[in-house]
């Protein structure tokens, strides 16, 4: 059972807010800048991939079968970015080397999001010397099917709820409530801009 990033539950939101996900998010979100890359965000639910997985090994079908847990449709980065805006919220993106360059000046609390990220986001592999979000992008990433997990499931009532804008304010609902994002950090996006023009 291979599953990909998982996120929070797609009914009451809760997840757990140390993975990388949420810390990117929330980074971003104080920052008011996003890393413009072509890049999708392979998340399934938590409730999908443990219904899944309970499902799965209790079928004698499934012996011997690797089944990867993929989103079916995931999101990319810019719908989400858009999906962001539709609140109001300023967020903008920028070239990757641009988002980098903001956060060797911005980060410099280990109470920052993503100040636990930065060896992740800044050094380099491979021959040609590029950092992990780089080595990810959609035209590097292996390109691995969910087709035979779908069909095993089929028939049993268990679907990978899509990442649509529903899905996604229950996450946001409940980033809020549990206080691991404010309303502040979300509208003081637009009083950081001027901070760009810097960079």
């Amino acid at each position: 059972y291979r599953p990909p990033f998982i996120a929070g539950h797609s009914q009451t939101g809760v997840t757990n807010t140390d993975d990388f996900i949420c810390l990117m998010f929330k980074g971003c979100i104080q920052m008011g800048i996003v890393p413009d890359l072509d890049y999708l965000l392979d998340a399934s639910p938590v409730d999908y991939v443990s219904q899944a997985i309970v499902y799965l090994s209790r079928q004698k079908q499934s012996l011997g079968k690797v089944f990867h847990l993929q989103q079916p449709q995931p999101m990319h980065l810019r719908w989400f970015v858009d999906w962001v805006r539709s609140f109001g919220y300023p967020i903008q993106l920028v070239s990757y080397e641009q988002w980098q360059e903001y956060l060797k000046g911005y980060i410099r609390s280990p109470e920052h999001p993503l100040y636990t990220l930065l060896p992740f986001l800044f050094e380099k592999w491979s021959s040609e010397q590029l950092t992990i979000p780089e080595l990810y992008l959609q035209k590097r990433r292996p390109k691995i099917s969910c087709h035979q997990t779908l069909d095993a499931l089929f028939g049993s009532g268990i679907v990978c709820p899509q990442p649509n804008s529903e899905v996604l304010d229950i996450y946001l609902s409940y980033f809020i409530e549990s206080g691991f994002l404010s309303v502040d950090d979300l509208r003081n996006i637009s009083k950081k801009m001027t901070v760009l023009s810097e960079v």
